[in-house]
């Protein structure tokens, strides 16, 4: 998917609930990114499991609470950019698509920085 749409990055989760019944992605597919020592060690240890994702205050998160496709082309500007960890990689475009069957959720695939940015027609 990163080759196909030219992005610098990106990750493929299943979607979970907790005991709550809140939602949440678990990668099982996600770029080296590690951006510090600590995230590193963070990928490594997890890259095989899948990394857990609980703060939907994010420009995934918005894909994730809309159910919506999200493109943030100047990512930012969107209002939930500001919630990507201290030290994280540059985050200019980024293109959220989520993954359905039956109309329920069940996965999301998220791509970040293809030269240009998205669109609509990248996106189908």
């Amino acid at each position: 998917m990163l080759e196909v749409t030219q992005s610098e990055y990106g990750f493929v989760g299943e979607m979970h609930q907790d005991g709550d019944g809140n939602p949440f992605l678990r990668t099982f597919a996600i770029s080296n990114i590690a951006w510090n020592d600590e995230t590193r060690a963070l990928f490594e240890k997890y890259k095989a499991s899948g990394l857990e994702f609980r703060n939907l205050n994010t420009l995934f998160g918005a894909a994730i609470k809309t159910q919506s496709t999200v493109i943030a082309n100047d990512a930012s500007r969107h209002p939930e950019a500001n919630r990507t960890p201290p030290g994280h990689p540059p985050l200019n475009h980024f293109l959220g698509l989520p993954i359905k069957l039956c109309n329920e959720m069940v996965g999301l695939l998220g791509m970040a920085n293809r030269p240009g940015g998205y669109t609509g027609e990248i996106a189908r």
